[in-house]
Parts: C-alpha cells; sequence; structure tokens
C-alpha cells in the first residue's frame, strides 16, 4: 500500500480529479498522469489497470492507496480527502 502524497512525489504535478460519468478514460487522458493511485478500497487489479493504461498509449505507474494516513491513524476516505481539500483552498478559489 502506497501513501498517496508520496506516490506522486517527485512528479511535476500532482492533482486529482473526479472521473467522467460515463467514459472513465478521458480525464486520465486528460492528465497522461506519471502515476496512477487507486483507492484502497477500488476493486480494480492493479496490473490490469496497467495494461489498460498501456493500450491508451499512457505510460505510468499504478500504486494502491494505503486505507489510512502514514501515521496509521485517520482512515483515508475519499470523503475525509474533498473536505481537507475544501478546507485548504482559498475562499475564493472557482474550482
Amino acid at each position: 500500500m502506497t501513501d498517496p502524497a508520496a506516490a506522486v512525489d517527485g512528479t511535476e504535478d500532482d492533482h486529482a480529479r473526479v472521473g467522467h460519468p460515463t467514459d472513465y478514460s478521458l480525464p486520465i487522458r486528460a492528465i497522461d498522469p506519471d502515476v496512477l493511485v487507486l483507492g484502497y478500497d477500488q476493486h480494480h487489479d492493479d496490473a490490469a489497470v496497467e495494461r489498460m493504461l498501456a493500450d491508451w498509449g499512457i505510460d505510468c505507474r499504478v500504486a494502491r492507496a494505503a486505507a489510512r494516513d502514514p501515521d496509521g491513524g485517520e482512515l483515508l476516505s475519499s470523503s475525509a480527502i474533498k473536505r481537507r481539500i475544501r478546507e485548504r483552498r482559498p475562499a475564493d478559489a472557482t474550482r
């Protein structure tokens, strides 16, 4: 399991994006990531995702996020992550 922040350490850009409702390849292709971090509870097989990305012409590493923060405390749910992003975002941010 990977610390999501550590997975992208050293990459030029790090960000998260909500998926497309019908074609999840669209945001992935738009970003062309160096690393794609899957949630700890996502059912996708890491190797299958790597093959799918290669079929799309995307050369990136697939990592699996740990269920808890690196200190072993807080459960890293998507709701908690989104809440932390909203708390850090400046009040005048538009996205």
